[in-house]
């Protein structure tokens, strides 16, 4: 021999190649809705809801406008806690100039279910009150 170790190829344990996996399609990510919008400013912000746009009004102090069954504009506050109460309840509210990006972007969403449900509900009912335009 002339001493160098050789490994016989029958020794050297072969690998075979992982299958490729599938690619990786990685979930869009949501637009925050108010992204390009001035705060300081009234907006109409469109919120997808079951595939479908929903428009909804934002109100630069108070936060998005939620229409109630009967037409009027309200707003939600998001409570210490996390639940999403009316303006009248008392508590530790956290007004939309205190929320968070993340905060302020579930509240849009909430509104805007909220908003298409009321709608929704009229034309099941078959009449639409008037709606108070708030801006």
């Amino acid at each position: 021999a002339d001493g160098s170790s050789r490994l016989s190829s029958s020794c050297i344990p072969s690998f075979r190649q992982a299958p490729s996996a599938p690619p990786v399609i990685e979930p869009s990510a949501m637009s925050y809705a108010l992204q390009n919008k001035d705060p300081n400013e009234p907006a109409k912000v469109a919120i997808m809801v079951d595939s479908a746009e929903e428009w909804v009004d934002v109100d630069p102090w108070r936060g998005p406008v939620c229409i109630d069954a009967d037409g009027r504009p309200s707003f939600l506050t998001k409570h210490h806690g996390g639940a999403l109460l009316g303006i009248g309840c008392f508590g530790s509210n956290a007004p939309w100039s205190d929320m968070s990006k993340t905060e302020r972007e579930v509240m849009l969403h909430v509104v805007a279910k909220r908003n298409r449900a009321v709608r929704e509900n009229w034309h099941n009912l078959g009449r639409q009150p008037q709606r108070f335009f708030y801006f």
